[in-house]
């Protein structure tokens, strides 16, 4: 009769050992959720502008836009030396979610029947500054250097906000930048923490 108990005690010390192994697994674990949107996990971001100094957006401006950023054709007759071009863009949330950080890149886009290097070559001379209301985000930086260029405040869910952008040609020592065209695309990005 010894052997059935010790066989009966050594089974329950082992379903107790399990017992504790599993509660043990059971307490740490949590289901979690994280909210995605957007592409790589971008909130939807609209931004549209217009090349008046004025300008405010309607709701139908709102309507027509094509995403999260704002091109412009620039062309030799509209930046010389001495002559920047001012444009204003507005950014709206389009997300249900804040967006605690946003950024903003510059990108060059070649103006098509143009050769790309013109694009290129016009793009790199330029310099760019960027005002939300009295505040100076960026002062003169190189349209090549411009890229996720961190915006102060967040912004609310529907909520948008207004930037000041001056576009100007670096001093040049020579005329090559004539006849040069190239697009700006002005792409904002935000996430949320």
């Amino acid at each position: 009769m010894k052997t059935p108990i010790r066989f009966l005690l050594t089974g329950g010390i082992f379903l107790c050992l399990a017992t504790l192994l599993t509660s043990a697994i059971i307490t740490q674990w949590q289901s979690s959720s994280i909210l995605l949107q957007g592409e790589q996990n971008t909130l939807r971001i609209a931004a549209i502008g217009s090349p008046q100094p004025s300008w405010t957006p309607t709701s139908e401006a709102w309507s027509r836009h094509t995403g999260r950023s704002y091109t412009i054709e620039l062309v030799e007759s509209s930046v010389a030396p001495g002559q920047p071009l001012d444009v204003r863009m507005a950014v709206r949330n389009e997300s249900p979610i804040t967006a605690t950080h946003l950024t903003l890149s510059l990108y060059p886009v070649p103006v098509p029947g143009e050769d790309p290097a013109d694009s290129d070559y016009l793009f790199s001379q330029l310099a760019i500054t960027v005002r939300q209301g009295q505040t100076l985000i960026v002062q003169n930086r190189l349209a090549p250097e411009f890229e996720n260029i961190a915006l102060p405040n967040g912004l609310a869910a529907d909520e948008y906000t207004i930037f000041d952008v001056q576009i100007s040609l670096i001093p040049q020592t020579d005329q090559d930048w004539m006849d040069k065209k190239t697009g700006l695309e002005f792409q904002f990005v935000g996430t949320s923490a």
